[in-house]
């Protein structure tokens, strides 16, 4: 026999019946979930076309994904400014220990 706490709660479910409140709330929860309808499945369209629901988050991807690309290829540009500058700086600063160095 597996053991009475499935979920995990450290519980059994002797437990949980001896305990009025919780028990009532149980016997609450199920008469609540026999009396509401399971949640529909979205229904195909007859054509084969995507529902509407599809359509829009697709096309919310679709958008997305191309301010994605675009944040990159500036961030990219960005880098690529920050790097050139990084060199510019350090040829100054090698040119500028060269006419220090005593000979």
């Amino acid at each position: 026999m597996p053991d009475d706490d499935e979920d995990g709660a450290g519980v059994s479910l002797d437990f949980l019946y001896r305990c009025t409140p919780i028990r009532q709330r149980v016997q609450q929860l199920r008469a609540q979930q026999q009396n509401t309808p399971p949640p529909a499945a979205a229904a195909p369209t007859g054509d084969g076309t995507p529902s509407s629901v599809v359509r829009t988050l697709a096309a919310q991807l679709t958008e997305l994904k191309r301010r994605h690309r675009d944040k990159i290829s500036v961030l990219q540009q960005a880098l690529e400014a920050a790097h050139g500058e990084n060199l510019e700086l350090r040829r100054r600063l090698g040119a500028q220990r060269t006419l220090q160095t005593p000979g």
